[in-house]
């Protein structure tokens, strides 16, 4: 087998024990992991837990000398704000710089449901799992390595935001998986159209629902029309993913549904 190598980034401490992020793809499979210090010290670890849906895996490091990152609060980040990605020892320390792009907006493709940003930033292969970090010197996430192209053709790094960082960590580092909430249905979008004539301004529809699912068994049908989640309005088809996802198994959520004009 040939040796896997990227960055990753101390999240958090407790006791003796530290937990590192690391990209989900560069330890799966993995027999044997080590962790390379910025202190030239090489520590053997264990794979906590992974989520491939943020594309992150923790690491379990028992040392008594390791710091965790200080990491940004959401509000800190604003579209503009310069960040630095900064490379683990096999990247030899590398640093580059760059903007946050785009505000916190649910993922897409294998990252559906978790809240992500965009930084203009290059990140070459050996840098997938750097911290952004901002001016202040805080964390304000972490890049798995999912690039995408802007609209001039410019490489934008996906980002996983430090709140959403440390949620997972504490999740893998705890349990080892990461538990989400699900409902059974598969949705679409309503277009203008659709919204006028149901006299309705939000909302998405039901197009599916999985047999014996919490969706079935609390009487959702195809057809439905989703209005409300919770008392709040439902803006369109990823915003009710996301927030069923964030919602932790057996919550008890409530619906409103447009049902042949009622």
């Amino acid at each position: 087998r040939q040796p896997s190598e990227g960055t990753g980034l101390v999240v958090a401490i407790e006791g003796e024990r530290a937990f590192v992020a690391v990209p989900h793809a560069l330890v799966a499979g993995a027999e044997a992991v080590t962790v390379k210090l910025s202190d030239g010290r090489s520590v053997g670890a264990r794979v906590a837990g992974a989520d491939p849906t943020t594309g992150i895996a923790c690491l379990e490091v028992r040392d008594a000398k390791l710091a965790a990152a200080k990491l940004a609060k959401p509000e800190a980040v604003q579209v503009g704000d310069w960040v630095l990605a900064i490379g683990g020892p096999e990247a030899n320390g590398a640093v580059t710089i760059g903007i946050v792009s785009t505000k916190r907006a649910l993922g897409e493709d294998e990252l559906a449901g978790t809240e992500v940003f965009q930084a203009d930033i290059a990140l070459p292969q050996e840098m997938a799992g750097s911290p952004l970090v901002n001016l202040n010197g805080e964390v304000v996430g972490i890049a798995p390595g999912s690039d995408r192209r802007g609209r001039q053709g410019r490489e934008l790094a996906t980002v996983l935001p430090a709140d959403t960082l440390q949620a997972t960590v504490a999740a893998l580092a705890k349990e080892g998986r990461v538990r989400r909430g699900l409902l059974g249905v598969m949705i679409a979008p309503l277009d203008p159209e659709a919204m006028q004539q149901l006299k309705i301004d939000a909302g998405i529809q039901v197009v599916q629902v999985v047999d014996g699912s919490p969706a079935a068994k609390g009487g959702i049908q195809a057809g439905d029309v989703v209005v409300e989640l919770d008392g709040k309005k439902v803006a369109n088809a990823a915003a009710f993913r996301g927030a069923i996802a964030a919602k932790k198994p057996g919550t008890h959520v409530y619906l409103k549904l447009l049902r042949a004009g009622k």
